[in-house]
């Protein structure tokens, strides 16, 4: 049995944190050398050789162009750069900056050997995963396994309850950047008797999932930044500048809406003193698109997922962003029930995470952590369609057309995986383009796809057409993916695994040129 540690680390677009899976077998957060549960995912570059991360760089945010945060909405985007402390940044760079500060300031740090598991959004792609991997790899963590928010709560709710849940729940997870529901099986207590003597006691198994990379509380606050913008200049006839009213102000400003009908903002003009008065009525307004959004995201999942809302037993909410009266309002009319609210919706998505990083190390546990962690069983699907480009008939036209040939669906259940052949097309043809591609529907055109790896598999010269390659997806329980591209006559193959991050979202020589503060 090792000695380590199995850690939990809900990587924020706003706030993070850092779960622990203790001796006792329970989830408990980690403080941080300041005291606090949550550390601010921002990075402020305070000289060539020195990075402040955290409360401190927060508040600098929208103050001082060497302050960035928010970029995990980004994350997966090559072509995203910023520039600060002298050097280009990316997505990654500036996470594995954030990572390298939980890691360090986690009280006690996190060792090199803890087993760590990262949560991410549901609706994270392929290079969003692998870039969050890498920046892990960059700030020096081991990552056992990467799993989706939702599902970290669920998990979190399902063994933390004295009667374990049991029927169909839904995660309703809105944190500061990105929006996840997810409709799940939680099987609670089973009968371990006769032919079920071996079943779990706590399952959880995801039915359906839906989510958007952009949409979340940071929107609200910049939604509220308009509003104090678009006021004070038919006040003053002046405008206010984002540094003016910052997003931290404008939080605030948000959580003081969550608690109250109206909100007063004091800021100064040529005339003197300008209070602006926002109401909770306009700024649910202001972000009633994103509520329609939500609803739809909501309706698709419960569709999807093939059961009747009569038939969710609770709605568990997640993320920061769930304390605000509207959003907890969408879910209550969505589903017809009062939510539930844990008791700190910034912790859940971590404390959820570091049981499954138990629930992954099954053979480092001593007995009494292996007793909770054996009542344990976790079920993902796949969130996206996903397949390669293939010429295909076209008829009555005589001519080929190309396709997206989708093999592994939205939906089925992980691990999965599919072979299918396709053959090729002319005599001597002596190599086959591979693409591995991705969608969130049934797509069948490549203009709307997403190609997230691209190569070829050279064949022998001379051989006539009709020669069949087989291509096999695996779609791993981590929702990692293996493909294989194999000549069947030769056994020739090409292979692309996305548990292998790409070296261009990798940045460690710059991570290691700066001092994390």
């Amino acid at each position: 049995m090792s000695n380590a540690t199995l850690i939990g680390i809900d990587l924020g677009t706003t706030f993070s944190a850092v779960a622990v899976f203790d001796d006792t077998g329970r989830s408990t957060i980690v403080t941080n050398t300041d005291g606090d549960n949550i550390t601010p995912s921002v990075v402020s570059f305070t000289g060539t050789q020195s990075v402040l991360v955290g409360e401190e760089a927060r508040k600098l945010l929208d103050l001082d162009d060497h302050t960035l945060g928010r970029f995990k909405r980004d994350m997966g985007e090559k072509e995203v750069t910023y520039q600060a402390g002298g050097k280009n940044h990316n997505p990654t760079s500036l996470s594995a900056f954030v990572l390298k500060k939980l890691k360090d300031d986690s009280v006690p740090p996190i060792a090199p050997d803890d087993q760590v598991v990262i949560t991410v959004p549901a609706s994270f792609e392929h290079h969003a995963r692998a870039a969050t991997k890498a920046a892990a790899q960059n700030a020096g963590l081991k990552v056992k396994q990467l799993i989706n928010e939702p599902t970290a709560a669920a998990i979190y709710f399902a063994v933390n309850k004295t009667t374990p849940p049991r029927g169909n729940y839904v995660v309703f997870d809105l944190g500061g950047g990105t929006f996840d529901v997810t409709v799940l099986h939680l099987s609670g207590d089973k009968i371990r008797t006769g032919a079920n003597a071996d079943s779990p006691e706590k399952a959880v198994n995801v039915l359906a999932s839906e989510g958007a990379s952009h949409l979340g509380g940071d929107d609200f606050d910049k939604a509220l930044q308009k509003i104090v913008q678009a006021r004070y200049y038919d006040e003053t006839g002046e405008t206010l500048e984002p540094i003016d009213f910052t997003t931290n102000e404008a939080e605030e400003t948000k959580k003081t809406l969550s608690k109250k009908d109206q909100a007063l903002v004091s800021k100064r003009s040529s005339r003197g003193r300008t209070v602006i008065t926002v109401t909770r009525n306009e700024f649910e307004e202001a972000i009633s698109d994103k509520i329609v959004h939500m609803r739809k995201l909501c309706e698709c999942a419960i569709k999807t997922s093939g059961i009747d809302i009569a038939d969710i037993e609770g709605v568990i909410l997640a993320g920061g962003s769930t304390r605000i009266p509207r959003i907890q309002e969408l879910a209550r009319t969505v589903f017809n029930q009062e939510p539930i609210l844990h008791s700190n919706v910034d912790e859940i998505v971590a404390l959820g995470a570091a049981v499954f990083a138990a629930y992954t190390s099954r053979d480092q546990l001593n007995p009494v952590q292996k007793g909770e962690v054996d009542k344990l069983e976790v079920q993902e699907v796949s969130k996206l369609f996903l397949g390669t480009l293939a010429q295909e008939d076209n008829r009555p036209h005589t001519e080929l057309i190309e396709r997206n040939s989708i093999l592994i669906m939205k939906g089925d259940k992980l691990p999965a995986a599919k072979t299918r052949a396709y053959y090729t097309l002319h005599d001597g043809q002596t190599s086959v383009g591979c693409e591995v591609t991705e969608c969130a529907i049934e797509e069948t055109n490549p203009q709307y796809v997403n190609i997230i790896w691209k190569g070829a598999l050279a064949l022998p010269p001379g051989r006539p057409k009709g020669q069949r390659i087989d291509v096999t997806y695996k779609y791993r329980a981590d929702q990692t993916l293996y493909c294989e591209f194999l000549d069947v006559a030769t056994g020739t193959r090409t292979v692309a695994d996305t548990t292998i991050g790409s070296p261009a979202t990798q940045q460690s020589d710059i991570i290691e040129e700066f001092t994390v503060e």
